[in-house]
């Protein structure tokens, strides 16, 4: 699992919540790619930690509330973590699971 199919994960799962389609990939630091989308909102993907992927997002409620119900419904755990945060993370197997569900 990489970060390049980890974003285009985000912009699949964005697009299929609310029919808003990434129009760019952007490679910004060598480890973070920001998914910019029609609407120009954008979701940083980032795996700065080797063994887990963080998702930011532009704000704490709203959008993240409803990756955090999308990630648990493929889970079947609680990923409110860090649900006071404008971020969620994932380990490399849990995204790997996602990544698997969002594409088969």
């Amino acid at each position: 699992m990489n970060l390049q199919q980890i974003a285009e994960m985000i912009g699949k799962i964005n697009s299929n919540l609310y029919e808003v389609f990434p129009i760019s990939f952007e490679q910004i630091e060598e480890r973070v790619i920001k998914v910019t989308f029609e609407d120009y909102d954008f979701i940083l993907c980032d795996n700065v930690t080797e063994t887990r992927f963080r998702f930011i997002f532009t704000d704490y409620v709203g959008k993240i509330d409803d990756f955090r119900d999308f990630f648990d419904s493929i889970l079947g755990n609680n990923v409110d973590l860090c649900d006071t945060s404008d971020f969620l993370t994932l380990s490399v197997t849990e995204a790997t699971k996602v990544f698997q569900a969002v594409f088969k």
